[in-house]
C-alpha cells in the first residue's frame, strides 16, 4: 500500500483536475467514489472505503473519492444518483460504473474481480 511519513494512505482525496490527471495515470484498479457536497449519504461511503482498502490490502489498489463538481472531466456524473462509483484501469480507461444501489459485498466482488 501507499505510504505517506509511515502512514497507509488508505484512499485519495482529490480536489483538482490536475490531481484527477495524476490519480487515472496509476496503475492497478482505480476505485472512485463520485459525489457532490450536498450529498449526505455520500460522505457516509468514506468509511466503507478505508475498510474495503484495509481488508483487500492490495498495492495494485487505489480507492479515491472525488467531488464531481470540482472536476470538470467528471461532468456528466453531475446530478446523477449519488453517490456514483467509477472503476478505472489500464491507464486512467474506464471500466465499469455504478450507481449508489449496490452493497458493501458486491463492491467487495467487484474490486476482487480485477
Amino acid at each position: 500500500m501507499a505510504k505517506s511519513k509511515g502512514k497507509i494512505e488508505l484512499q485519495i482525496e482529490i480536489k483538482t483536475q490536475d490531481q484527477w490527471d495524476e490519480l487515472l495515470s496509476k496503475e492497478g484498479l482505480i476505485v472512485v467514489d463520485s459525489y457532490s457536497a450536498w450529498c449526505g449519504p455520500c460522505k457516509a461511503i468514506v468509511s466503507s472505503f478505508k475498510r474495503l482498502k484495509n481488508e483487500l490490502g492490495d498495492d495494485m489498489l487505489v480507492f479515491a473519492t472525488v467531488e464531481t463538481d470540482s472536476i470538470d472531466s467528471l461532468d456528466a456524473y453531475r446530478m446523477k444518483s449519488q453517490p456514483t462509483f467509477l472503476f478505472y484501469a489500464d491507464n486512467g480507461r474506464l471500466r465499469h460504473w455504478h450507481p449508489p444501489c449496490w452493497t458493501r459485498q458486491q463492491h467487495v466482488n467487484e474490486a476482487k474481480l480485477r
